[in-house]
């Protein structure tokens, strides 16, 4: 639908409202057996713009695959970008020698899979382990499952922790694990690769083709506390890989700054209007 020269993109920052819905209810149905349930009105609402709609801008392949999966071919990829002013490797700040330290930054819920990184880290057979945890409860039903979760002597738990003092846990930090059941692309990701702290990710984040392709971190399946270990174990014994994985995210960023994103959407509208 193309009216007076105009294009209707719907922009949807998660996978398919269906999608979520499904497996998101899955997941709080097993682990706290109360329902989860995205309310009928919004679906209804949403699954409309997505049939109105001329382009759907997803943010990654992910998303993509998700609305292949109902037969709706007009979503489009445009992966987002990272304010490098603001997350950078900074050379002043040194990792600890003694403690091995894994970030987690993002919501307290299922949703993130946070369940899995925390039974992970206490597999995780290492003598001076540390989780750091930045983040807020979305609900009193996450709030109770996390509650006892997150008492534990090497776990540090720091709520919300503002925008700008970001990039200092990041670099203080060996790996950035963010297991989620489903995203769009969390950005904390790429801030996490832009100061150059390896990465972990499920393959459900929605940047596990660029973690991959730019060889900066682990893809994995999403639910499996034993793959995360087993990465966990690889790094911490590994320094040169750990170290190599830095370099990589470091130097994959250049290309993928929010100016580079609004550049991108102006070629895919471009590309739209001469195909029609």
């Amino acid at each position: 639908m193309v009216k007076n020269k105009k294009i209707y993109i719907c922009e949807r920052s998660s996978s398919h409202i269906v999608f979520q819905n499904n497996i998101l209810s899955d997941e709080y149905k097993k682990y706290t057996n109360k329902n989860f349930k995205i309310d009928s009105w919004f679906i209804e609402r949403e699954l409309e713009e997505y049939e109105n709609a001329d382009i759907i801008l997803v943010p990654s392949i992910f998303v993509k695959k998700t609305f292949n999966q109902f037969n709706i071919n007009k979503a489009k990829v445009l992966n987002f970008g990272v304010n490098t002013q603001s997350f950078f490797k900074d050379c002043n700040i040194k990792k600890s020698e003694k403690y091995f330290d894994i970030l987690f930054i993002g919501q307290i819920s299922l949703r993130k899979g946070l369940h899995y990184l925390i039974d992970a880290s206490n597999k995780f057979k290492h003598p001076n382990k540390r989780l750091h945890i930045v983040g807020s409860h979305t609900s009193s039903l996450d709030k109770d499952f996390f509650k006892d979760k997150i008492k534990n002597d090497k776990i540090i738990y720091y709520g919300h922790v503002d925008y700008l003092k970001l990039n200092n846990l990041y670099n203080k930090s060996h790996v950035f694990v963010l297991p989620s059941i489903e995203e769009g692309f969390a950005t904390v990701i790429l801030q996490a690769i832009a100061a150059g702290c390896p990465v972990i990710v499920s393959q459900n984040t929605g940047a596990s083709e660029f973690v991959v392709n730019n060889k900066c971190g682990f893809s994995i399946p999403i639910r499996d506390d034993v793959a995360i270990v087993d990465k966990l174990e690889l790094l911490a014994e590994n320094k040169s890989l750990l170290e190599e994985f830095s370099n990589n995210a470091e130097n994959c960023m250049t290309n993928n700054t929010w100016s580079n994103y609004v550049d991108r959407l102006d070629d895919l509208i471009i590309e739209h209007k001469q195909n029609k």
